[in-house]
């Protein structure tokens, strides 16, 4: 799988258990039995811990394309414009488009 599917299935994966946690200490808190509830909110937690330790294990690498262009394969650029566009800052977008027309208005 490629590695931007598979952050964005262990992201998603990530934050069912962070939701699944934050209802259990709501039960916890409204509980007046809390031994049970407990029991489920550690099982919540131990989910929690376990998805963040996945998600940290996924191996990413830095690639500097304007270093490096001549020896980087066309899937690795096509990963990078997919994970920027699905989790990059809108703001970097405008500043490349920004820049383009900044390069281009010093060809004329």
């Amino acid at each position: 799988m490629p590695i931007v599917e598979e952050l964005s299935s262990i992201l998603s994966h990530l934050f069912l258990c962070q939701a699944a946690e934050a209802i259990e200490q709501t039960n916890l808190d409204s509980a007046t039995d809390n031994a049970e509830y407990l029991v489920q909110l550690n099982k919540a937690q131990l989910a929690t811990s376990q998805a963040t330790a996945i998600l940290e294990a996924v191996l990413s690498t830095h690639v500097n394309f304007l270093s490096s262009f001549q020896h980087t394969d066309v899937e690795t650029i096509q990963q990078s414009n997919k994970y920027f566009n699905m989790y990059g800052l809108k703001a970097s977008v405008d500043n490349l488009s920004w820049s383009a027309n900044c390069i281009l208005n010093t060809c004329e």
